[in-house]
């Protein structure tokens, strides 16, 4: 049975959260401060931790990738802190996923899925190279000419999925489902648009391109 710590210090979030991911069949545990949650670690031995940032005792950012270096747990940070900046801090903090407050329980149980899901698959790659980009994977960051292209959370995400799928085109309906865990691809379709659309530009002197076939999807591509 997977094992999922919450460490909120909402007694109300912390007891729905529990109630549905039980539900769904997760072994769950719950601490109110930083330090119980670091504490129960130890013992619990999480897969997942849903983990708030704004914490009595800490803020969950300066702990982040500690907890992931120490127990190789993955993080979903659950926050009322929503802007860009935000996201992307979380991101680079040792998180997995972000999720702002107030969110929709569904929308919580398929982003642990799909976080559950990730941990059965290969381990990451190390860094590596493709034109002139240089990717470093846990960091999620892209470099090229010594500077860190700035992608937004999803422009990343859909061009590295679109690059370990660089020997097809990936239809949208597979990047709704994989990137923006959408069943239905028009309720995403202006979202993947302009995660591609930005891609693309901050590509623009790489060597790389994302490329578009008609009825086909989309390809990561090296000129």
């Amino acid at each position: 049975m997977r094992k999922i710590l919450l460490i909120e210090d909402d007694r109300d979030i912390n007891k729905s959260n529990k109630t549905a991911l039980e539900l769904e069949g997760y072994e769950v545990c719950t601490a109110l401060s930083m330090q119980a949650g670091v504490n129960l670690c130890e013992t619990f031995r999480p897969d997942l931790i849903l983990l708030d940032i704004i914490l009595p005792d800490a803020n969950a950012l300066d702990w982040g990738r500690r907890l992931k270096e120490d127990y190789g747990v993955n993080i979903l940070y659950l926050s009322g802190l929503s802007t860009k900046e935000d996201v992307i801090r979380g991101l680079r903090s040792g998180g997995d996923d972000y999720m702002t407050k107030p969110y929709l329980i569904e929308e919580l149980l398929l982003r642990v899925s799909s976080l559950m899901h990730r941990r059965d698959q290969p381990a990451a790659r190390e860094d590596f190279t493709t034109g002139k980009l240089i990717w470093h994977v846990a960091a999620k960051q892209i470099e090229l000419g010594g500077k860190e292209l700035q992608f937004q959370p999803k422009e990343y995400a859909v061009l590295e999925y679109l690059q370990r799928s660089s020997a097809r085109y990936v239809p949208s309906q597979e990047l709704a489902e994989k990137i923006w865990l959408a069943k239905d691809e028009e309720l995403v379709a202006k979202a993947i648009r302009n995660a591609i659309s930005g891609a693309r530009r901050k590509l623009e002197g790489s060597g790389c391109t994302i490329l578009q076939k008609r009825g086909e999807g989309y390809q990561f591509h090296v000129e």
